[in-house]
């Protein structure tokens, strides 16, 4: 009993912690954090993703004479069904997955 309510054991056991906290603190940012493997990861499957879409898109402007293709953000207040391409490009994407 008397060993556990020392000061030295006490300081030990708060070192002990802190030091624990810390690593705790640099595996997190080392993981999750902005530089972080969690988002380098993501930004490369991002990038993969976006590369993919682009490919499907190229590829039915080119097979459809399009000059021309909008993205969603775009403000387009109408349009008529037709001219939505988005089944094409998942077919493209689906049919690039399969290769």
């Amino acid at each position: 009993q008397r060993l556990m309510s020392s000061p030295d054991w006490r300081k030990e056991k708060e070192t002990e912690i802190s030091t624990k906290e810390q690593r705790l603190q640099q595996y997190q940012a080392q993981k999750a954090g902005p530089e972080g493997e969690l988002y380098r990861k993501q930004s490369q499957m991002e990038y993969e993703l976006l590369s993919k879409v682009k490919a499907a898109v190229d590829q039915v402007a080119i097979s459809k004479g399009y000059d021309f293709i909008f993205d969603g953000s775009v403000a387009l207040l109408y349009g008529k069904p037709t001219h939505d391409l988005t089944d094409d490009v998942l077919f493209e994407l689906r049919k690039a997955k399969g290769n």
